[in-house]
């Protein structure tokens, strides 16, 4: 599908974005975590969480670019985004009742469809 959509010259970027996926996978949902605390003016979590991604990427890049290249910086971007939702998570479970367990693993009532 990729060949398809952009052409032959852009197939070697699949594999470093099949490797960019697991850190946006847990980065989207967290981002509603993110307006959470910015209405509850909780600017220092996003802050934190933020600055605690854009440090683990700067050390990872460094540590995985020289000896993997394109396929390092985008594991290392893919570690920092999940380091970002596990702050966001903890920051957001200080501020509520709900626990870190409770917003990332499904229960059984959350599955069912409410009438």
């Amino acid at each position: 599908v990729f060949r398809l959509v952009w052409g032959e010259a852009f197939t070697a970027a699949v594999r470093p974005l099949l490797f960019l996926i697991p850190g946006y996978l847990f980065l989207t949902p967290a981002r509603v975590l993110a307006v959470y605390l910015a209405v509850e003016t909780q600017f220092q979590a996003n802050l934190k969480a933020s600055l605690s991604g854009l440090f683990a990427n700067c050390v990872l890049n460094l540590l995985l670019i020289p000896p993997f290249g394109i396929i390092g910086a985008a594991i290392a971007t893919s570690c920092s985004l999940i380091l970002v939702v596990v702050v966001l998570s903890r920051e957001f479970s200080s501020c509520t009742q709900f626990g870190f367990q409770e917003l990332w693993i499904p229960r059984g009532s959350d599955l069912r469809l409410k009438k």
